[in-house]
């Protein structure tokens, strides 16, 4: 006897391209990010997991940082967003001139973002190798805006970060929250469906991809 509950469908990379999940920063709440489902799938290299049916490669954290740490050359902030749970959120430490330090939040803004903008390299983005944070500003009691990458650190999920924002105000949390309500409302509690027109279309043109990739090899070997 079965139990009448079907399993959304687990769609193939190639029809990603219509997916609402996977192109955005996805406003999650941290008890999601430990309940997501590895597939088996990747993502230009990376592991890319799955809330329902709809893969998730970028989240958007937002949540108070409740400890500070650093080891191995990484610096881990733990997030606690309230949801029942609490996430490490890693980076390449900075530099060792860098400290952590709210006594003058006010003040110390213009000087953070002067600072961020002469260490960053001209016509780069941020990246998990190079993130942009603002390293003194960030530190236990502060409420923080995360994005960033999921990875595994010793079978527990942890956020790679890529940008981290302070957060100043209370409006500024109630919006966070309210994108994380209505992203779920929206996109993650509807499965993700697509016509079997619309999965033979991707289908198609994943495989001329494909051949156009191997006759590019191909011209390129012959012409060595």
């Amino acid at each position: 006897m079965t139990s009448g509950v079907s399993t959304p469908h687990i769609y193939p990379e190639y029809c990603h391209d219509l997916s609402p999940s996977v192109k955005k920063w996805c406003p999650l709440q941290v008890v999601d990010v430990h309940r997501l489902d590895d597939r088996g799938m990747y993502s230009n290299g990376r592991r890319l997991y799955h809330h329902g049916n709809h893969p998730i490669k970028w989240v958007r954290l937002t949540g108070l940082v409740v400890a500070v740490d650093e080891f191995y050359g990484r610096r881990v902030f733990t997030l606690d967003d309230s949801s029942g749970s609490c996430i490490e959120c890693t980076s390449p430490a900075p530099p060792k001139t860098i400290r952590p330090g709210l006594t003058n939040l006010a003040t110390s803004v213009g000087a953070e973002t002067k600072t961020n903008a002469e260490n960053q390299a001209p016509n780069t983005r941020p990246s998990v190798s190079n993130p942009t944070v603002p390293w003194e500003l960030v530190d236990v009691g502060a409420v923080v805006k995360v994005k960033g990458v999921i990875t595994i650190f010793r079978e527990q999920k942890q956020v790679e970060m890529i940008k981290v924002d302070i957060l100043r105000s209370i409006d500024q949390e109630v919006r966070c929250w309210n994108e994380s309500l209505q992203f779920r409302r929206e996109i993650l509690e509807t499965p993700w469906v697509v016509s079997q027109e619309q999965e033979e279309k991707c289908r198609r043109r994943a495989r001329r991809g494909m051949a156009r990739e191997r006759k590019a090899k191909k011209t390129t070997k012959g012409r060595s």
